[in-house]
C-alpha cells in the first residue's frame, strides 16, 4: 500500500476547506491564496455588469459594503451565495452588497445570477483587474468595506451567517 506524504494531504485538504482557486491540480506552488488587505482601501476600478452597463466599484463606497468574489462552477460559490442573496434582501437597504465574477462569461454569471435570485449589482472581473487590485486569489471570498471605502475585514472561503453579522457589525461602526 503506498502512503501520500501528510504535506500532500494537507495541503489538499487546504485547498478543499478553503475555496477554489481555479486549479484542477493543486501544488503548494500553484495553490491561490489571497493577500491580507485589511486597511486599504477598495481598488477604485470600472468593469462591465451583467447588463453590459460600465460600472465603478466607487459607485457602491458611500456606506457598508460587501464585495463577493466568485465564479459559477465554485462550489463554495453555489452553496454561499443564497446566504448572500438572502442577506441583502432583508438589509440591501441599509449595507451594500456587490458581486465580482471572476472570469465566466457574461452569460455564465448572469444564468448564475438568476439561478440563485441575485438581486445585487454583479461586476464582471473577466480580466483580473479587481482581483489583481485586490490581491484576490481564491473564491470565494469576501471583503467588508466600511462607508469610507477601507476594507474592515475579509473571509476566504465559504462564509457563514454569523461571519457574515459580525463583519458587518464591523463595518457599521457603533
Amino acid at each position: 500500500m503506498r502512503r501520500v506524504p501528510s504535506v500532500c494531504c494537507a495541503l489538499l485538504t487546504a485547498v478543499a476547506l478553503a475555496g477554489c482557486s481555479g486549479s484542477s491540480a493543486p501544488d503548494a506552488a500553484s495553490i491561490a491564496t489571497n493577500a491580507v488587505v485589511a486597511g486599504e482601501p477598495l481598488a477604485v476600478v470600472e468593469l462591465l455588469d451583467l447588463r453590459d452597463k460600465l460600472r465603478s466599484t466607487a459607485e457602491f463606497t458611500g456606506r457598508p459594503l460587501v464585495v463577493n468574489f466568485w465564479y459559477a462552477s465554485c462550489e463554495p460559490c453555489k452553496r454561499e451565495i443564497p446566504l448572500l442573496a438572502g442577506f441583502f434582501d432583508e438589509r440591501g437597504d441599509d449595507v451594500a452588497v456587490l458581486g465580482v465574477n471572476m472570469g465566466d462569461p457574461r452569460t455564465v454569471a448572469a444564468n448564475f445570477a438568476e439561478n440563485y435570485r441575485v438581486r445585487f449589482p454583479v461586476l464582471l472581473d473577466d480580466e483580473g483587474v479587481l482581483s489583481s487590485a485586490m490581491k484576490i486569489g481564491l473564491a470565494p471570498t469576501t471583503l467588508f468595506v466600511s462607508a469610507d471605502g477601507t476594507v474592515v475585514d475579509q473571509v476566504a472561503g465559504e462564509l457563514t451567517r454569523d461571519e457574515l453579522d459580525e463583519a458587518v457589525a464591523r463595518i457599521e461602526g457603533p
